[in-house]
């Protein structure tokens, strides 16, 4: 890849970035930032492709997850960087042939980033805040229920030992409907558990969320992309205090 995430970050750290994730063989590169919403976050993902030089762009989007902003059900995105960037205006790229090149380009993107990231929580963020709060108290009351998290990272098998089998059976199912999401395999597990552990109290006596699909319930993936978030922030906050 002829992008380099390391340039990248020391480009867009004093604007508050941070790298989200870099991925070699899907040639993508993603930062993000807290946005100025309280539970929202700026997002920029960056997408190469090709062999024979490079042909690069980058779009901006705002989200309630700082791992996924792609899915409609918890983010927006928004193109008005792709144009500004884009020398090939039908493709809406710019093929980078050589390391100066792709210097050029990455210094070019830094200069629009923080802008074009502001005016995207502008235009799309507060909508997207009404829609999200139903979705944010549900996850509050979730993180309530569940309690104290470093306990259970503490003797996880035990959790999930005593939850009932047709709670496990539930999470699994969920769990492997899923697939790759970009995130450890450990939190997906431990967020599908407490969604359908406290369902019935966080969301009524009704098993909302029995025998639903994944890609055909955004309501259900909006809580596990927030879940698995706070498990993933705190998982990490646990193994650091265990060094």
């Amino acid at each position: 890849m002829m992008l380099s995430s390391d340039r990248l970050s020391v480009l867009l750290k004093p604007q508050g970035f941070w790298l989200r994730d870099a991925d070699s063989v899907t040639k993508t590169i993603a930062f993000v930032r807290p946005a100025h919403i309280p539970r929202l976050y700026e997002h920029l993902n960056v997408h190469g492709q090709g062999k024979v030089g490079e042909a690069v762009c980058a779009t901006t989007a705002i989200s309630g997850s700082t791992s996924h902003s792609c899915d409609e059900c918890i983010s927006e995105e928004d193109m008005t960087l792709l144009y500004i960037l884009e020398t090939n205006k039908d493709r809406h790229w710019t093929l980078v042939r050589s390391k100066e090149e792709a210097k050029s380009w990455e210094r070019k993107l830094a200069q629009h980033t923080d802008s074009q990231c502001r005016a995207t929580t502008q235009a799309k963020g507060p909508a997207l805040r009404d829609r999200l709060c139903p979705v944010f108290d549900a996850v509050d009351r979730y993180i309530l229920r569940l309690g104290n998290i470093y306990a259970v990272f503490a003797s996880e098998f035990q959790y999930f030992f005593n939850a009932t089998e047709e709670r496990r059976n539930e999470a699994e199912r969920l769990a492997s409907l899923i697939g790759y999401i970009g995130e450890s395999i450990d939190d997906v597990e431990l967020a599908c558990l407490v969604l359908f552990l406290f369902a019935p109290e966080v969301e009524g006596p009704e098993n909302v969320f029995r025998d639903k699909k994944w890609h055909e319930d955004s309501s259900l993936r909006a809580r596990v992309y927030l879940l698995v978030d706070f498990i993933r922030e705190k998982r990490h906050m646990y193994a650091a205090s265990q060094r």
